[in-house]
């Protein structure tokens, strides 16, 4: 076991097993904590879906335990009633919260996206702790625009304002995009506020020869271009456009193949290509794949899907897989007036923008995307990953992680 002298909390409203927390997250409290000598108090909330079991628990609390992170598992809460269920988890990790405080004497509380921010200002106010929040975005705001929540609804009210404040009065505040920054820069913010795009392990993601002629190998594809989709359908993304989209794709460009992966039912999804006309044979569609498998099947393709529809409060978002695709040499086709993927694709030429994924909306860039699957694949592949690094790179968002632990640890 490691143990080290300084102590923070993290808060994360999501389970051990989550993706999200996995890939973005997981690598900076090893990062930090081993570069600024913090022990991290873990705190996460375990859902169903993503649960262990006892022996894969302990084993896993072992693993952290030598990397200086002591994990405490609760449960999620979800019913009906989705307020009581809330609050339930509210209570639970304030009380935690303050418990580690006392034992740990931690000076710092981590958290993850709003989410975990909403406990944790509560706690942060409560036990006189400093905290930091990670991935900062309007959430709220996104779930109004796509239908999930009625606005002015009293989950969006509480919400909204629990996310406002938490952002005003953190004492650090890691936004995902400049206009995250700009947001909360009208609200007149107390703490130290910095633009941190969502970011991956550049070291972890590169472009894999191997691994291209692997899945090229296995698809059985010669000199296809191959169009990637590496996400979900629906909820904060497209859904059933997603296959509108290929198929005008298809239809306008020769030569194509897609590839999708994602957790979703994958018998569903390709009934639905099938319903948009793409012959069986011009796609294909799988599951879950392990960590190195991604960078492999993302090394396989010409151009990658981000598939957000563009409402107005998708600026402030920043997609996890524009970074996957960069940092392995991949361009990208995105929405117009997400994050700022479509300010850099036009800038630095990585990328195609379309206004939405309507035909009329997606034929006025056929031509870039013709013009990027045609490009030397070595040159675009260096200036793709180029750019991923000055823009979505883990050792950016790292320094970033080390200025907060010394201002707070300065001492």
């Amino acid at each position: 076991m490691v143990t080290r002298a300084k102590s923070a909390i993290v808060l994360i409203y999501h389970s051990y097993r989550d993706p999200l927390f996995q890939n973005l997250m997981m690598g900076y409290l090893k990062t930090i904590g081993e570069s600024q000598g913090v022990q991290f108090h873990l705190i996460t909330f375990e859902q169903e879906h993503f649960e262990l079991s006892v022996e894969e628990s302990l084993r896993e609390k072992e693993l952290l335990r030598r990397n200086g992170i002591m994990w405490y598992p609760i449960s999620y809460h979800t019913s009906r009633f989705i307020v009581a269920s809330k609050i339930v988890d509210l209570f639970q990790g304030i009380f935690l919260i303050g418990k580690l405080k006392h034992l740990s004497k931690a000076k710092l509380l981590v958290t993850f996206t709003n989410l975990s921010a909403s406990i944790g200002i509560i706690s942060a106010k409560l036990f006189r702790l400093k905290m930091l929040v990670y991935c900062y975005e309007p959430h709220s705001d996104y779930l109004v625009e796509l239908g999930i929540w009625r606005n002015g609804s009293y989950k969006h009210r509480i919400s909204r304002l629990i996310e406002f404040y938490a952002g005003r009065h953190a004492d650090f505040v890691m936004a995902s995009t400049k206009y995250v920054v700009d947001l909360l820069n009208k609200f007149k913010v107390n703490g130290s506020l910095v633009r941190a795009p969502v970011s991956v392990d550049e070291n972890a993601f590169i472009f894999k020869p191997k691994g291209r002629e692997k899945v090229r190998k296995a698809y059985k594809l010669q000199n296809q271009n191959v169009v990637l989709y590496l996400g979900k359908f629906g909820y904060l993304y497209y859904d059933e456009e997603i296959g509108k989209l290929c198929k005008i794709l298809y239809d306008k460009i020769d030569n194509l193949f897609f590839l999708v992966v994602t957790s979703d039912d994958n018998e569903a999804i390709q009934k639905m290509f099938q319903k948009y006309g793409l012959p069986q044979e011009a796609f294909s569609v799988t599951g879950n794949l392990s960590y190195d498998e991604v960078k492999d099947y993302i090394s396989a393709a010409d151009i990658g899907l981000s598939a957000i529809p563009p409402t107005p409060s998708q600026k402030y978002r920043s997609p996890t897989k524009v970074a996957e695709y960069l940092l392995c040499g991949l361009p990208y086709i995105t929405c117009e007036g997400i994050s700022e993927d479509d300010i850099y694709a036009k800038k630095y030429n990585v990328g195609a923008v379309v206004k939405s994924f309507e035909e009329h909306d997606v034929l006025p860039s056929i031509p870039k995307i013709n013009q990027l699957l045609k490009e030397n694949k070595g040159s675009l592949n260096k200036r793709c990953r180029k750019v991923g690094i000055i823009y979505r790179a883990k050792s950016n968002v790292d320094q970033l992680f080390e200025q907060v632990f010394k201002k707070t640890y300065i001492n």
